[in-house]
């Protein structure tokens, strides 16, 4: 009777994590979640999942950005993962009080910047949407909901080598 107990609680235990894992981004469970968190005053997440190919190392081969509701996603980007890498850009910024890292996308005619800033104590995540005739708009993340992996694409994706920050491509020579 008490190990049907134990084995039933450690059912729902596990359960309950995939259920809370598949809640909390847009990413399969497959999926390696480089970003993830819900837009404060809304019932939106912006995710960034990547593929990984389980034949070379776990190597990262493909990135999607995802936005809206959980299972009711708004935006989707790129349609195609082949080749998906490509189409971002990341930048990285490191000294003493300061860690900005900040991965872009276009599309439409508009420019998205999903970023994560930490300076002294304050620390602001969220995405930009940056229009052509240059109008924006900032999405903050709602605090504590945010999971980042950046390591984990660190390399994989072309550097954004006109980001402003200086030295910031030497950690993504690619």
């Amino acid at each position: 009777m008490l190990r049907q107990l134990v084995s039933t609680s450690l059912l729902s235990l596990v359960i309950y994590s995939i259920d809370s894992h598949a809640q909390q981004s847009h990413c399969a469970p497959s999926e390696k979640v480089i970003f993830s968190c819900k837009i404060k005053h809304s019932a939106k997440t912006v995710s960034l999942c990547a593929t990984s190919d389980q034949y070379v190392g776990d190597k990262v081969t493909g990135l999607v950005y995802v936005f809206g509701r959980i299972g009711q996603p708004e935006l989707r980007f790129p349609d195609q993962q082949l080749n998906s890498l490509e189409k971002f850009r990341l930048s990285h910024y490191l000294r003493p009080g300061l860690d900005a890292t900040t991965i872009t996308f276009s599309k439409g005619g508009f420019e998205y910047s999903v970023y994560e800033t930490v300076e002294e104590y304050a620390i602001s995540k969220g995405v930009t949407v940056d229009a052509a005739n240059k109008s924006s708009i900032a999405l903050e993340c709602a605090a504590p909901t945010t999971k980042s992996n950046w390591s984990a694409i660190s390399g994989e994706v072309p550097c954004d080598e006109s980001d402003g920050f200086p030295n910031s491509c030497e950690y993504h020579p690619k």
